[in-house]
Protein backbone atom coordinates (compact mmCIF):
# COMPACT_ATOMS: atom_id res chain seq x y z
CA UNK A 1 0.00 0.00 0.00
CA UNK A 2 1.04 3.49 -0.64
CA UNK A 3 0.89 6.15 1.70
CA UNK A 4 -0.99 9.27 -0.36
CA UNK A 5 -0.13 11.90 2.13
CA UNK A 6 0.44 15.69 1.60
CA UNK A 7 -1.11 19.09 0.57
CA UNK A 8 0.01 19.06 -3.13
CA UNK A 9 -1.38 15.78 -3.83
CA UNK A 10 -4.58 16.86 -1.75
CA UNK A 11 -5.25 19.36 -3.53
CA UNK A 12 -4.53 18.98 -7.07
CA UNK A 13 -5.31 15.11 -7.24
CA UNK A 14 -8.69 14.86 -4.75
CA UNK A 15 -11.59 16.14 -4.21
CA UNK A 16 -13.58 12.89 -3.94
CA UNK A 17 -13.02 10.90 -0.22
CA UNK A 18 -13.52 8.38 1.01
CA UNK A 19 -13.29 8.50 5.42
CA UNK A 20 -13.58 4.61 6.39
CA UNK A 21 -13.69 2.87 9.71
CA UNK A 22 -12.32 -0.08 10.52
CA UNK A 23 -13.02 -2.20 13.48
CA UNK A 24 -11.95 -5.27 15.07
CA UNK A 25 -12.59 -7.05 17.81
CA UNK A 26 -9.69 -6.05 19.69
CA UNK A 27 -10.82 -2.39 19.25
CA UNK A 28 -9.84 -0.38 22.69
CA UNK A 29 -8.66 -3.20 24.12
CA UNK A 30 -5.00 -3.54 25.93
CA UNK A 31 -2.47 -5.90 25.11
CA UNK A 32 -3.67 -7.96 28.43
CA UNK A 33 -7.59 -7.69 27.51
CA UNK A 34 -6.35 -8.81 24.02
CA UNK A 35 -4.22 -11.79 25.77
CA UNK A 36 -6.78 -12.79 28.29
CA UNK A 37 -3.89 -13.19 30.34
CA UNK A 38 -2.77 -15.84 28.10
CA UNK A 39 0.24 -13.53 26.88
CA UNK A 40 -0.22 -14.97 23.46
CA UNK A 41 -3.11 -12.32 21.41
CA UNK A 42 -6.23 -13.96 19.63
CA UNK A 43 -6.54 -13.55 16.53
CA UNK A 44 -7.47 -10.32 15.49
CA UNK A 45 -10.47 -10.07 12.84
CA UNK A 46 -12.35 -7.76 11.27
CA UNK A 47 -15.67 -7.01 12.59
CA UNK A 48 -16.91 -3.83 10.81
CA UNK A 49 -16.59 -1.13 8.42
CA UNK A 50 -18.36 2.37 8.46
CA UNK A 51 -17.28 4.48 5.75
CA UNK A 52 -19.02 8.28 4.19
CA UNK A 53 -17.95 9.66 0.82
CA UNK A 54 -16.77 13.24 1.45
CA UNK A 55 -16.41 16.23 -0.98
CA UNK A 56 -13.59 18.69 -0.05
CA UNK A 57 -15.16 20.86 -2.88
CA UNK A 58 -18.68 21.30 -1.03
CA UNK A 59 -17.95 20.21 2.07
CA UNK A 60 -21.18 17.48 1.52
CA UNK A 61 -20.77 13.88 2.93
CA UNK A 62 -22.94 10.70 1.73
CA UNK A 63 -25.13 9.03 4.22
CA UNK A 64 -23.11 7.09 5.86
CA UNK A 65 -22.81 3.65 5.55
CA UNK A 66 -22.32 0.39 8.28
CA UNK A 67 -21.73 -3.16 7.64
CA UNK A 68 -20.74 -5.85 10.19
CA UNK A 69 -18.80 -8.45 9.20
CA UNK A 70 -19.05 -12.23 10.43
CA UNK A 71 -15.67 -13.54 11.78
CA UNK A 72 -13.51 -16.17 9.47
CA UNK A 73 -13.37 -17.54 12.91
CA UNK A 74 -16.28 -18.79 14.56
CA UNK A 75 -14.64 -18.25 17.74
CA UNK A 76 -14.60 -15.30 18.07
CA UNK A 77 -16.16 -13.54 21.17
CA UNK A 78 -16.37 -9.84 21.43
CA UNK A 79 -15.68 -8.28 25.06
CA UNK A 80 -18.12 -6.06 26.57
CA UNK A 81 -15.89 -3.31 26.11
CA UNK A 82 -15.51 -3.51 22.44
CA UNK A 83 -19.27 -4.09 22.48
CA UNK A 84 -19.42 -0.72 24.20
CA UNK A 85 -16.80 1.16 21.98
CA UNK A 86 -18.22 -0.49 18.40
CA UNK A 87 -22.09 -0.88 19.39
CA UNK A 88 -21.54 -4.27 17.99
CA UNK A 89 -23.04 -7.73 19.68
CA UNK A 90 -21.63 -11.20 19.57
CA UNK A 91 -25.52 -11.61 18.10
CA UNK A 92 -25.04 -9.17 15.18
CA UNK A 93 -21.81 -10.85 14.47
CA UNK A 94 -23.15 -14.43 13.71
CA UNK A 95 -25.28 -12.28 11.24
CA UNK A 96 -22.42 -10.57 9.66
CA UNK A 97 -21.82 -10.36 6.01
CA UNK A 98 -18.82 -12.25 4.88
CA UNK A 99 -15.56 -10.27 4.29
CA UNK A 100 -15.68 -10.77 0.66
CA UNK A 101 -18.82 -9.39 0.24
CA UNK A 102 -17.97 -6.58 2.50
CA UNK A 103 -14.94 -5.60 0.65
CA UNK A 104 -16.79 -6.15 -2.82
CA UNK A 105 -19.68 -3.40 -1.22
CA UNK A 106 -17.05 -0.65 0.14
CA UNK A 107 -14.72 -1.37 -3.37
CA UNK A 108 -18.20 -0.60 -5.02
CA UNK A 109 -18.40 2.82 -3.76
CA UNK A 110 -14.50 3.42 -4.60
CA UNK A 111 -13.17 4.93 -7.76
CA UNK A 112 -10.11 5.94 -9.43
CA UNK A 113 -10.93 10.01 -8.27
CA UNK A 114 -11.57 8.80 -4.19
CA UNK A 115 -9.15 8.21 -1.75
CA UNK A 116 -9.32 6.66 1.47
CA UNK A 117 -8.99 8.62 4.67
CA UNK A 118 -8.56 6.33 7.76
CA UNK A 119 -7.51 6.72 11.10
CA UNK A 120 -5.48 4.01 11.49
CA UNK A 121 -3.95 2.25 8.95
CA UNK A 122 -2.90 -0.91 10.38
CA UNK A 123 -6.14 -2.24 9.56
CA UNK A 124 -6.15 -1.57 6.19
CA UNK A 125 -2.68 -2.19 5.49
CA UNK A 126 -2.45 -5.58 7.28
CA UNK A 127 -5.53 -6.70 8.74
CA UNK A 128 -7.76 -7.19 5.38
CA UNK A 129 -4.88 -8.11 3.12
CA UNK A 130 -4.07 -11.03 5.56
CA UNK A 131 -7.93 -12.16 6.06
CA UNK A 132 -8.17 -11.37 2.46
CA UNK A 133 -5.63 -13.89 1.12
CA UNK A 134 -6.51 -16.35 3.77
CA UNK A 135 -9.79 -16.16 2.32
CA UNK A 136 -9.08 -16.41 -1.13
CA UNK A 137 -9.79 -12.66 -1.80
CA UNK A 138 -8.01 -10.54 -4.22
CA UNK A 139 -8.03 -6.88 -3.36
CA UNK A 140 -8.05 -4.38 -5.70
CA UNK A 141 -5.68 -1.29 -6.36
CA UNK A 142 -8.62 0.70 -4.44
CA UNK A 143 -7.46 -0.23 -1.64
CA UNK A 144 -3.71 0.74 -2.14
CA UNK A 145 -4.78 4.90 -2.00
CA UNK A 146 -5.41 6.04 1.63
CA UNK A 147 -4.11 8.89 3.78
CA UNK A 148 -4.08 8.54 7.61
CA UNK A 149 -5.70 10.81 9.52
CA UNK A 150 -3.21 11.30 12.63
CA UNK A 151 -0.16 11.67 10.18
CA UNK A 152 -2.41 14.80 8.04
CA UNK A 153 -2.79 16.46 11.83
CA UNK A 154 0.95 16.28 13.03
CA UNK A 155 1.51 17.61 9.84
CA UNK A 156 -0.55 20.70 10.10
CA UNK A 157 -0.08 20.72 13.88
CA UNK A 158 2.87 19.75 15.14
CA UNK A 159 1.90 19.82 18.89
CA UNK A 160 -0.96 17.50 18.23
CA UNK A 161 -0.02 14.22 20.28
CA UNK A 162 -1.08 10.98 18.93
CA UNK A 163 -4.91 9.62 19.59
CA UNK A 164 -6.33 6.75 20.53
CA UNK A 165 -9.25 7.37 18.51
CA UNK A 166 -11.63 9.98 16.36
CA UNK A 167 -13.42 11.20 19.40
CA UNK A 168 -10.16 12.66 20.76
CA UNK A 169 -9.27 14.49 17.53
CA UNK A 170 -12.25 16.08 17.21
CA UNK A 171 -12.44 16.91 21.32
CA UNK A 172 -8.86 18.21 20.40
CA UNK A 173 -10.15 20.77 17.59
CA UNK A 174 -13.03 21.69 19.47
CA UNK A 175 -10.97 22.60 22.69
CA UNK A 176 -7.94 24.32 20.57
CA UNK A 177 -9.39 25.72 17.30
CA UNK A 178 -12.84 27.32 18.67
CA UNK A 179 -14.65 24.26 16.18
CA UNK A 180 -17.85 23.69 17.26
CA UNK A 181 -19.82 22.36 14.35
CA UNK A 182 -18.12 19.19 14.22
CA UNK A 183 -20.11 16.30 16.03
Amino acid sequence: AEYMGGDLYLKKKMSEYLVLSIQTNHTGLTFEEKTCGKGKEDEEEIIQFCWTRFNSTTFKNSIPTNIIIKPFSNEIKLTTKCTQLTGVTNDMLSKGMSLGNALSKLESTLDDCICIITFDCIPLTKTIPKHASIQGIKLSRSFSKFQEIQKEIKKCIPSFSSSSNIQEIIDYFKKNHQISSIK
